[in-house]
């Protein structure tokens, strides 16, 4: 149960976009629909990092758009 958000925001920290799903929902499902919302609203967005919880898929799925994700690992 529950809510989970996702955000992307500029290197300022000013939102860009955000999609809010049911908790369940796998976070490489919704950050593909934020790739979407955010390749839309802001086309000339180029460049994301995202934390380790997304998967490869979402990376190809932002490259057919035109844009380069970078999953960011947190070093130990």
């Amino acid at each position: 149960m529950g809510r989970k958000r996702s955000i992307v925001t500029d290197t300022l920290g000013l939102l860009l976009a955000v999609v809010v799903t049911a908790a369940g929902v796998q976070g490489s499902v919704a950050g593909t629909h934020l790739v979407n919302a955010l390749a839309t609203a802001h086309p000339t967005i180029r460049k994301v990092w995202v934390d380790g919880g997304y998967r490869q898929h979402l990376v190809e799925h932002a490259a057919r758009l035109g844009i380069d994700v970078e999953i960011v690992r947190r070093t130990p």
